[in-house]
């Protein structure tokens, strides 16, 4: 009789033991993640059957919004308020070296706080714009098919953003072929010169090349190609989800930091690129796709695929999605509600490369209402305000200033911008490091341990684990100052870390080839943040 009591109570635990894994995995199937795709300087205008065919046969299971809006010229301003669900006015991050409050607590760490895994990929996340958001940044693996593998195996809810990079400047892949035009005049050698400056480039300044609108249809060219890429790329990730059952519990949403000039107003780029900020068009019209999973389908009441969105909006879908109530205020409304907001938008002069991020040179302000669009530029030092008005349904390339033919709606735009301008903030830039070393003569300076030296540095000598390392204590404040110049145009500032290194991730070699041989010396030294500098470390990358 015990023996059989013995094998009645070992099959019963048994028993429940798969039932109480089974509930668990039930929950966990159920438990919807969330991955947030931006890809860098995307029109949306580009996106369509021609250039990004692949997205196009996946997009037919999603939903688009054909309105949707970046808030700002740059990608730093743009991320932190699609991911605070705050504007510009309000978040204060408008150059490189500013950063959230660290007092304000966000929707993702509100998220974090409910279970998630809250996390970006790439190494330039960290750098300080992106502070205080709430983002953990895991640089172990720069595959986000990889990264997601190994989540949906973890068994824990996340929230992952990927920022696709690959289609700024410079355009173009090695197949791309152009017409040539040497030898064939003054003229067509100047827009060859022009041309070549798209495809080698990641920045033209303002004042390196003034392109025209006969230019526009080879820059659109060259970008398309790289659009092409990243078309295949998203057509890999998608069939990564279905394959993996992940698009079964995951909201998949893309979109694009802001788009990109193709030589409109004599520019190609944006902000950050030619240190002219505009929030015309065809920097602000960008795509938004959204693909939900079976089980939150019935949540979205209506689409209405031409309903005006902005980025503040997505925090505030991605909530109702989850089910999940904001414990801050968020300025955004939901994409599937029959609400919409009002577009306003600021953004500053030079974006992250603004040549003194202490003292921005102006701010251009935008608010849409109806057809009527007023874009507003603030210059700093002289106080001078320039107002511009265009109608978009007759005008959708803001090619005529009405302004002068309609100063009421002038007004009326102006006094909607006005309460928003004058509360505005703008966060202050990292500290001020730059104490004499005699201050600290009795400490000694840390000494550089990779690299150990200045010198010309390849790929395969720094990649693909890319970190800096340094004498002294394991665990404590330090400050890094780096000075580059990336396109002849220079950049310098500060970055923290609690450590004593600094991890960036693993880099591909195309991000190299693209974006690090561009600088073409980087100095950096470090310190304990009140003690005295390590030397100057001078390098220079090469393919």
């Amino acid at each position: 009789m015990y023996r059989r009591f013995f094998f009645t109570s070992l099959s019963l635990l048994l028993f429940l033991g798969l039932v109480t894994i089974s509930v668990r995995e039930l929950r966990t199937d159920r438990t919807i993640n969330v991955i947030v795709i931006t890809g860098e300087s995307l029109r949306d205008e580009l996106v369509n059957p021609q250039t990004m065919p692949r997205l196009m046969e996946h997009a037919v299971r999603g939903y688009r919004f054909y309105k949707h809006r970046a808030i700002s010229g740059w990608t730093g301003t743009n991320i932190v308020s699609l991911l605070s669900g705050l504007s510009p006015f309000d978040t204060g991050v408008h150059t490189r070296g500013q950063s959230l409050n660290p007092d304000q607590f966000t929707p993702l760490e509100q998220l974090a706080i409910a279970g998630y895994q809250v996390e970006g990929l790439q190494g330039f996340m960290s750098m300080d714009i992106y502070k205080n958001l709430g983002l953990t940044i895991d640089t172990t693996y720069h595959d986000l098919r990889y990264a997601l593998a190994l989540r949906k195996q973890q068994r824990k809810p996340f929230f992952t953003w990927y920022h696709y990079v690959h289609t700024h400047l410079p355009y173009g892949t090695e197949d791309t072929v152009l017409p040539d035009f040497e030898g064939k005049g003054q003229q067509d050698s100047l827009r060859q010169r022009r041309l070549e400056l798209v495809q080698t480039k990641a920045s033209i300044l303002h004042d390196q090349a003034t392109y025209t609108s006969e230019d526009i249809p080879a820059v659109r060219k060259l970008q398309e190609a790289s659009i092409e890429k990243f078309d295949k790329w998203l057509d890999e990730l998608f069939i990564f989800l279905q394959k993996s059952g992940l698009d079964q519990n995951s909201i998949v949403i893309l979109t694009a930091d802001h788009g990109d000039e193709h030589g409109e107003r004599g520019m190609v780029g944006h902000a950050s690129t030619t240190l002219r900020g505009h929030l015309h068009e065809e920097i602000v019209h960008v795509p938004l796709l959204i693909w939900l999973p079976p089980s939150i389908t019935d949540k979205v009441a209506q689409h209405n695929s031409m309903k005006s969105t902005d980025h503040r909006d997505l925090l505030v879908t991605i909530f109702e999605l989850l089910g999940l109530s904001p414990e801050m205020e968020l300025e955004g409304v939901s994409v599937f509600s029959q609400d919409s907001n009002t577009w306003t938008a600021m953004t500053s002069s030079g974006g992250f490369s603004e040549p003194e991020p202490s003292a921005i040179r102006f701010f251009e302000y935008g608010t849409i209402d109806g057809p009527w669009k007023l874009l507003s530029r603030h210059d700093q030092a002289d106080g001078k305000i320039n107002n511009r008005l265009y109608h978009l349904e007759d005008d959708p390339s803001e090619q005529n200033d009405l302004s002068t033919l309609h100063p009421e709606i002038v007004e009326r735009l102006v006094k909607r911008l006005e309460p928003l301008i004058s509360r505005q903030i703008i966060r202050p830039v990292a500290g001020n490091y730059l104490q004499t070393d005699t201050e600290f003569s009795g400490d000694a300076p840390p000494r550089w341990l990779f690299p150990e030296r200045s010198g010309t540095f390849s790929y395969n000598q720094l990649a693909p684990n890319f970190e800096l390392r340094w004498s002294g204590p394991e665990k404590a404040p330090y400050v890094i100052e780096y000075s580059a110049t990336i396109d002849d145009s220079p950049i310098n500032g500060f970055l923290e870390t609690d450590e004593n290194r600094k991890d960036f991730g693993k880099i591909s070699r195309l991000y190299w080839n693209t974006w690090i041989v561009k600088y073409q010396m980087v100095k950096i030294r470090v310190k304990q943040q009140d003690g005295p500098w390590s030397d100057w470390l001078q390098l220079e990358p090469v393919e």
